[in-house]
């Protein structure tokens, strides 16, 4: 059996797109970690306002982007008492902004209803805070566990151009 080589010489590198230039790629799973009340969630809320109203991020001149749908499933803020409050401050479309609806429905990082929320709104953005409450029967402590819920996270992201950003506290 032969090898077979992927010959860099007979390839052209890809551009990557960028939601925030040189900080969060379009396509990839991004993580913001630290130390509890730091505000990792503040920051998240500040990308997604300036995403929803095309507002260019720190270091850019412009956006990157037209206004689009993000979509923020924060397990530890209240949605209408901490989440909208924050985001109408910071200047948010609030239109462009959604929650899936768990429906009694716990909903995990294996879940296809978060592609199914990216592709029909379109949306640039996806924010899971703090992503170990959406393990599910995902395993922590097993990196082959850990492994296939960030892989289809990032199939959903290549698969639609969407930034997914994971809060890990």
């Amino acid at each position: 059996m032969s090898l077979k080589y992927i010959e860099y010489e007979k390839v052209e590198a890809v551009k990557p797109e960028w939601l925030w230039s040189g900080s969060i790629r379009l396509g990839r799973v991004t993580l913001i970690t630290g130390m509890g009340g730091v505000g990792k969630s503040t920051l998240t809320y500040k990308i997604a306002a300036a995403v929803t109203t095309a507002a260019p991020l720190l270091g850019q001149n412009s956006a990157l982007l037209p206004p689009s749908y993000c979509i923020i499933q924060n397990s530890e803020d209240e949605p209408f008492e901490d989440t909208l409050p924050q985001l109408e401050q910071l200047g948010a479309d609030i239109s462009k902004i959604r929650t899936i609806g768990a429906d009694g429905e716990q909903l995990t990082l294996l879940d296809s209803r978060f592609e199914e929320a990216v592709a029909e709104l379109g949306a640039k953005l996806l924010v899971i805070d703090p992503y170990t409450t959406f393990l599910g029967r995902t395993s922590m402590y097993s990196p082959q566990s850990i492994r296939s819920a960030l892989n289809h996270l990032q199939e959903i992201a290549q698969r639609h151009k969407c930034a997914v950003l994971l809060v890990v506290t």
